[in-house]
This record gives C-alpha cells, sequence and structure tokens, in this order.
C-alpha cells in the first residue's frame, strides 16, 4: 500500500511540472536604463536615445506584432534572431494604429514553443511614446504587448502529462497485481 500511496504522489507531482513558461519583456536603451517590463504601452524612449525591447513568448503557429514608435533613425524587427523588418527612415505613428507607418508583422507557420522577438529603434530628436500589440487571428482583433497577455498564448503540455499520470496507473495496476497474485499463491 505505501508503494501505491509513493507512485500516486509522484504522478500527481509530475503533473505540475511542465507548466509553459512565463513571458517577458525587457526594455533597455542608450540612456542607461535596462528593466523588465509588465507591458511595452505608451513608454517614452527619451531624446537622442537608441532603444531595444525583447520579447520571450511561447506560442503556437500563428502570432502577429504592431509596433507604434517614434523612431527618427529606423528600426529593425527580429524573430529568432533572424530580420523580419528593417527601415533607417524616420518612423512616426502619431498615435493611430491605422497610421501606414505602424510595423506591422504577422508570422504563420511558427513552431510551437519558445520564441525571442526583438525590436530595436532610435530616436534622434523630439520623442514621443512608443507602444506595441499583438493578434493571433490575423488581426481581428489585437492585445497589448503585455505578460499577462502573452502568458495566455503559452501551449500547457497537457498530452504529456496525461501520458505520464496513465503509465503510473499501469504500473498500479502492475503492483496490485502482483500482491494479489501474491496473495492467492500463499493460500
Amino acid at each position: 500500500m505505501k508503494q501505491q500511496i509513493q507512485a500516486i504522489a509522484f504522478c500527481a507531482a509530475m503533473l505540475g511540472f511542465g507548466a509553459a513558461q512565463a513571458s517577458t519583456i525587457n526594455y533597455s536603451n542608450s540612456n542607461g536604463v535596462n528593466q523588465n517590463i509588465a507591458k511595452f504601452d505608451q513608454v517614452y524612449s527619451g531624446n537622442y536615445t537608441d532603444s531595444a525591447l525583447t520579447v520571450n513568448f511561447s506560442s503556437g503557429s500563428k502570432i502577429g506584432f504592431q509596433f507604434g514608435l517614434d523612431a527618427g533613425k529606423g528600426a529593425t524587427v527580429l524573430l529568432d534572431g533572424n530580420t523580419v523588418y528593417s527601415s533607417s527612415s524616420d518612423i512616426w505613428w502619431a498615435y493611430d494604429w491605422n497610421h501606414p507607418q505602424v510595423i506591422t508583422e504577422m508570422f504563420k507557420g511558427l513552431s510551437a514553443g519558445a520564441h525571442t522577438l526583438t525590436l530595436l529603434w532610435g530616436e534622434n530628436c523630439c520623442n514621443g511614446y512608443n507602444s506595441g500589440r499583438f493578434t493571433v487571428n490575423g488581426g481581428k482583433t489585437w492585445a497589448t504587448l503585455a505578460t499577462a497577455n502573452l502568458d495566455s498564448l503559452a501551449p500547457v503540455p497537457v498530452p504529456a502529462a496525461v501520458w505520464l499520470f496513465g503509465s503510473g496507473l499501469v504500473g498500479l495496476m502492475g503492483l496490485r497485481r502482483k500482491q494479489v497474485g501474491t496473495e492467492v499463491a500463499a493460500a
């Protein structure tokens, strides 16, 4: 009986492992700022400042991002280290998500799991605020680029947990049969 309880406790504990990794957003700039932030919304980077945003997230196959920037020196967007957008032109979104200078990148066919999105931009004069958002349905709806919103995307590895729990139950049934067989032979 003690072995059965230990096996059940082990299986239950293993169900808690493998939970989705939390998303992170880090903002840094040439003025010495380097901090994890909860959301990238209305962030002032500063006059004459180069900035970097690093977003670590887990996602399924389809996600899109938009960035509204004040970037007089342009901007570059990388996904998992690969450049997906780059411009050295003056970018100003005028606080309007429908503005033609909003950077929009849609990714289809991403492998499930962890990804890193990097945004680099520079402002050469008068600073305005910068924001980001994302979509998982092709732009029908958008959510603020925030760790809480990104965490809701993370796939939970339920099949692995189910297999582990199932194999534990099969093992318990085997132990029980062995005990029953031993008891019958002893009688």
